[in-house]
């Protein structure tokens, strides 16, 4: 019976805890001492480390045990070739699970539907890496991510033995090897709170964007509030080939964003706002990340206090009329300020529970 490969998804991206010289002396050196016993598992903890290569997936079918057991072997297998290579590697098994997500029938119904946010499968990851930032400051993490990088780029170009065997696997233009696919990505033992912690303490950025201002939202004491309105700043997606063209439409967009100031206006916006919403008598709170202000509502420990759903409710969207049609459409909150400086405020088609982030 042979089983698929697949690549398995994860949010973001980490690496390899290896020092000095280049990625293929260490990894002889690393050979030589890395434990490659066939008979032993080896499972991902967090002593792996932040930052590693996913390697690869293997999946089989959910109905078929015999091909669920060739799946765990050829992960196995794949585990105990790279150590024998001195790449240190792990298995992790992903759970499938079934994800509940908030919708809106045809004649606007609150509904609750699920969808499979990700499939039973044995991942495959390898390194220990402490940074994949090559221009990190500290050069410790720098040359960690350079032999990460590194690494990266053989994992890519590898023909493992181990799923020749078992392996379903056929080559196209876009991925040439079982192995082409690899990626950077965060150890999934982390938590949720631990990556977004580190990103926030890897990112001065952030802690400058939000330092010193009433009602941010580093000053709400809860774990949870709730996104109301997001204000984005410009953006624009430009392949990195270094064409002419491409980098005129780079030139241009930068150029663009001095005259502009969409980012400041973006977090103006979202300032007047939580201050309205402030002399209204909301607990409104502002957050300035790299690409948007958001501006939240309340506070609360637990994800399941009922006035979270109040407060989803009250700023949602809502049935009314099309001024047009007379129609009910789906509509989302708005807020006007009048005056000699009119503005209006369109608040989140689907309002979202977030993590109040949390600066060391």
């Amino acid at each position: 019976m042979r089983i698929n490969v697949d690549r398995c998804v994860f949010l973001v991206c980490f690496g390899l805890l290896l020092c000095g010289g280049s990625a293929q002396a260490q990894l002889l050196r690393a050979a030589k001492t890395l434990e490659t016993d066939s008979a032993k598992s080896y499972v991902v903890t967090k002593k792996c480390g932040p930052w590693m290569i996913m390697v690869t997936s293997l999946r089989g079918n959910p109905n078929d045990p015999e091909s669920m057991t060739n799946a765990h072997k050829a992960a196995h297998e794949l585990v105990v070739e790279l150590r024998k290579k001195g790449i240190p590697a792990w298995t992790h098994e992903q759970k499938g699970e079934l994800e509940e997500i908030a919708s809106y029938d045809r004649n606007g119904k609150s509904v609750k539907r699920f969808v499979a946010s990700q499939r039973n499968r044995i991942c495959v990851l390898a390194g220990e890496y402490a940074s994949i930032d090559v221009d990190d400051t500290d050069t410790t993490k720098a040359r960690h991510a350079k032999i990460a990088q590194e690494t990266l780029a053989w994992m890519q170009n590898y023909h493992p033995v181990a799923l020749k065997k078992n392996g379903n696997f056929k080559p196209t233009p876009g991925r040439p090897g079982p192995l082409s696919r690899a990626f950077l990505t965060l150890n999934p033992m982390f938590t949720e709170e631990e990556i977004q912690q580190m990103a926030f303490d890897k990112d001065p950025l952030l802690k400058q964007l939000n330092k010193g201002q009433n009602f941010n939202l580093l000053q709400n004491p809860s774990k949870y509030t709730v996104v109301i309105a997001t204000f984005q700043g410009s953006s624009k997606h430009v392949l990195a080939t270094g064409e002419d063209q491409e980098k005129k439409a780079i030139f241009n967009f930068d150029s663009m964003l001095e005259k502009n100031f969409s980012l400041d206006k973006a977090g103006h916006s979202s300032w007047t706002l939580v201050n309205l919403l402030r002399h209204q008598g909301n607990e409104a709170y502002v957050y300035h990340e790299r690409f948007r202000s958001v501006v939240t509502i309340g506070g609360f420990n637990d994800p399941n206090d009922p006035r979270i759903a109040k407060v989803l409710e009250q700023w949602g969207p809502k049935m009314k009329p099309d001024p047009k049609t007379r129609q009910e459409v789906l509509t989302p909150e708005i807020i006007q300020i009048d005056g000699n400086n009119p503005q209006l405020f369109v608040m989140d088609i689907t309002p979202e529970l977030m993590k109040v982030p949390k600066f060391k």
